[in-house]
């Protein structure tokens, strides 16, 4: 069915080609990519000459194991941590403050009520800065 002396070469013979179209428009009706386009739209002028080659070409080879990874200095990896790490911490903050926020809110409730009840008690109260709150 295939060449041997195509062996080693990147196309295939018509045959496999076939198999692979069929296979290839299977899968896109399958993944509903058939109206998927291949060509990217192209970046403005402008925008590429504000790039650095960091940010052109985020990946190149790692110097020690050969493999490629992102380009991502230290620095900046360490900066995006610290700003995520103390956007966390606000919301927790945040979330600790409302909640002494409500215990004071009840508590302050809770002792008006307690003393206006007091003083409804007694008949009411000539002096109301004499009587003071008590939790318990």
């Amino acid at each position: 069915m295939c060449d041997e002396k195509n062996r080693n070469r990147w196309y295939m013979c018509p045959m496999c080609d076939q198999f692979w179209k069929r296979r290839q428009a299977t899968l896109a009706q399958k993944w509903h990519t058939s109206e998927f386009e291949e060509e990217e739209e192209e970046f403005r002028p402008e925008y590429l000459s504000s790039l650095t080659d960091e940010e052109i070409n985020p990946y190149k080879p790692d110097p020690r194991t050969g493999k490629i990874g992102p380009n991502v200095f230290k620095i900046k990896q360490f900066r995006r941590m610290g700003f995520v790490f103390s956007v966390i911490a606000f919301m927790i903050l945040l979330v600790i403050a409302a909640m002494i926020g409500v215990v004071v809110y009840r508590a302050t409730i809770f002792c008006s009520f307690k003393q206006q009840f007091r003083q409804e008690s007694r008949g009411g109260c000539s002096d109301p800065y004499n009587g003071h709150c008590c939790l318990a």
